[in-house]
């Protein structure tokens, strides 16, 4: 089937109340209105469709949830190419591009809660060419409903961010073993974005490839984001390894958030983006992994282990531009151990001069109770040197601190 426009109000295919409908080979254009909304129907497949120009959401559920999106195009849209108001679906092998907003948006809207949709094996990229004051918090794959599940995708060059989960809403959800790069590229100054975001609590975020983005690689923000775990991803280089791949901003980023397990993770080359200040400080903004805490109360529970800063298992000299690893404003009890951190501090954009950094520092009121234990600093496992540029630990005020069984070069 061919659907070449529809009025303004009018969809190309509405299903309302209607379950086990199979949409399947039609191509969809320049629609005023949704290519295919269905309303309180599930059940349903939409299968090989293709849409294109679509001035609204291309394809929205809404209401009862177990529908099928599988092997869509959708591309050149005005708003985001998928929707779902609806729960317990899902979105695979689709190619969503060049869109205006979003590639695919779940949100929750009055009784519905949207949870339990699987998003997978999808590819998005080019989205968000037009971003808009009032979707600019949607990242590319965007999802407010509880326990989501993103896996398997490939997110890149969209002009915002790649993946995200939203506030509370959002809770118990997974971003797992997806490629995301060359994304933020609106990006224009520090702040929370990021190629892979979260401010929902007890989020699993794992096993994902994260480089080359504008901002920050992996950033859980706010005090809603408890409990989250980033474990066994590697942050700023693609799957062969190579260099000067980095994200823009911190590799890690946790800010506001307790509870954290930051754990297994390669976090190499970040803090060299374009769009720096060269004016300011940047250690005090950027790092391999950053924990920052807010101006009023304090991060006071997580553990930073067994992750490589700067380096990997087979000695790559990929140091982050500045610290490997920051606490900043606040940041109190959490633990530090059994890290390798090597190689940081040389890589900074010679705008900054001197500037560099080192392998762990505590500024700006952190570190109260902290403590560092057992990490390789500046050295190897085979006790090779990869020394970091300005120092192993420096900690700025803090008081009961332990460092106790680090193995420190220079």
């Amino acid at each position: 089937c061919t659907f070449s426009t529809s009025r303004l109000g009018n969809d190309c295919i509405w299903i309302k109340n209607g379950e086990n409908y199979t949409i399947r080979n039609c191509f969809f254009n320049s629609s005023k209105q949704h290519a295919i909304s269905v309303q309180n129907g599930g059940k349903n497949t939409i299968d090989n469709c293709t849409s294109n120009g679509i001035d609204d959401v291309a394809i929205i559920l809404r209401g009862s949830g177990e529908n099928t999106i599988s092997n869509c195009s959708i591309s050149d849209g005005k708003h985001n190419g998928i929707g779902l108001i609806s729960s317990n679906n899902i979105v695979e092998n689709c190619q969503i591009y060049d869109n205006d907003y979003a590639g695919i948006v779940c949100v929750p809207q009055g009784a519905e809660k949207a949870e339990k949709n699987i998003i997978r094996n999808n590819t998005l990229y080019g989205n968000h060419a037009e971003l808009n004051i009032l979707f600019d918090e949607q990242a590319t794959i965007s999802s407010f409903g509880p326990e989501t599940e993103i896996y398997e995708n490939q997110v890149y060059n969209n002009e915002g961010g790649g993946i995200e989960v939203q506030n509370a809403s959002g809770k118990n959800s997974v971003i797992r073993d997806n490629i995301v790069y060359g994304n933020n590229t609106d990006f224009v100054g520090n702040d929370f974005r990021a190629a892979i975001y979260s401010s929902s609590p007890n989020i699993q975020i794992l096993r994902n490839l994260v480089y080359n983005n504008e901002a920050n690689g992996i950033c859980v923000h706010k005090a809603s984001a408890s409990n989250s775990e980033i474990k066994n991803n590697i942050v700023g280089t693609n799957s062969s390894g190579d260099d000067l791949l980095g994200n823009g901003w911190n590799g890690i980023f946790v800010w506001e958030a307790n509870g954290f397990v930051v754990q297994g993770n390669t976090v190499v080359n970040n803090g060299y983006g374009e769009t720096h200040d060269g004016s300011i400080d940047m250690p005090a903004l950027i790092s391999g992994i950053r924990i920052q805490g807010p101006k009023i109360g304090s991060v006071n529970s997580g553990i930073i282990q067994n992750n490589y800063i700067g380096t990997d298992p087979n000695k790559a000299d990929a140091g982050n531009a500045f610290d490997g690893i920051t606490l900043h404003t606040n940041v109190t009890a959490i633990t530090i151990t059994e890290n390798i951190i090597c190689n940081n501090g040389f890589k900074a954009n010679e705008k900054y001069g001197e500037q560099g950094g080192g392998g762990i520092a505590i500024r700006n009121c952190s570190g109260n109770n902290v403590e560092i234990v057992s990490n390789l600093i500046g050295v190897h496992e085979d006790d090779s040197d990869g020394g970091n540029k300005d120092y192993g630990i420096s900690i700025e005020g803090a008081s009961n601190v332990t460092v106790e069984g680090n193995k420190i070069g220079y």
